[in-house]
Formats: structure tokens, C-alpha cells, sequence
């Protein structure tokens, strides 16, 4: 159970870096922008004012592709680890209800027990 917390926690951990990597991403490639076009002398290029190349792009696109993906496969983690956390917490609270219906079961047992041992105490004594 731990380590499906602990392993929960890490995924969430690393989606939440792969979140911050990609809007720092975000943010480096519109700084780069403003500046293209602020040193660009409007040229008529189909994305005028940035300064990129064609396989950075490619690269900053495959790299949003694998963050989506993986961000979607830590979604589908994350659910069915709720899942199996619902399914444990069903079976403790389970575990919990038998327990607690055995230790009933088992007082009114003593209780018994306790009552015949006085009877045939009194009995005993009235004997002697």
C-alpha cells in the first residue's frame, strides 16, 4: 500500500514538473518570439518573427506530443490507483464491520460465561 503511494505520489510529482517544463517552453518560445519580431524587419515568412528552425520546431513539437501522452498515461494511473484505493478502503471498512461484529459476538459470549460461573458459584455455596 506504501509504495502505491509512494509511486503515486512520484507520478504526480513528475506530472506536475512535465506541466511547469512545458509552460516554461511556452514562455521561452514567446520571449523568443517578441524578440524576432521586434529585430525582424517584417519578412514575408509564413510565421514572420520567429527565429526557429524547422527541426527545433519538429523537436519542440515531438516533445509536447510525448508530454501529452505521458501526461494522458498518468491520468489513466491515476484513476485506476483511486480505483484500487476504493477497493481497499471498501475492504477495510469490510474487515472493520466483521471485526467489530466478532467482538460483540464475543463479549455476549463472556457475558455467558461470566453468569453461568456466578450461578454455579451461588450453587456451590448453597451446597456447602
Amino acid at each position: 500500500m506504501q509504495a502505491k503511494r509512494t509511486v503515486h505520489r512520484e507520478n504526480v510529482r513528475n506530472l506536475h514538473d512535465m506541466k511547469r517544463r512545458a509552460v516554461e517552453m511556452l514562455a521561452d518560445t514567446s520571449e523568443s518570439k517578441k524578440r524576432a519580431r521586434q529585430e525582424s524587419s517584417g519578412d514575408n515568412h509564413p510565421v514572420s518573427g520567429v527565429n526557429i528552425s524547422e527541426e527545433q520546431l519538429k523537436a519542440a513539437l515531438e516533445q509536447r506530443d510525448q508530454f501529452v501522452q505521458y501526461s494522458h498515461e498518468l491520468e489513466e494511473q491515476n484513476k485506476s490507483l483511486r480505483k484500487s484505493l476504493e477497493k481497499l478502503r471498501e475492504k477495510k471498512d469490510s474487515i472493520e464491520l466483521e471485526h467489530s461484529i466478532q467482538v460483540a459476538s464475543l463479549k455476549r459470549e463472556n457475558a455467558r460465561l461470566a453468569s453461568q460461573v456466578s450461578q454455579l458459584k451461588h450453587t456451590l455455596a448453597a451446597k456447602q
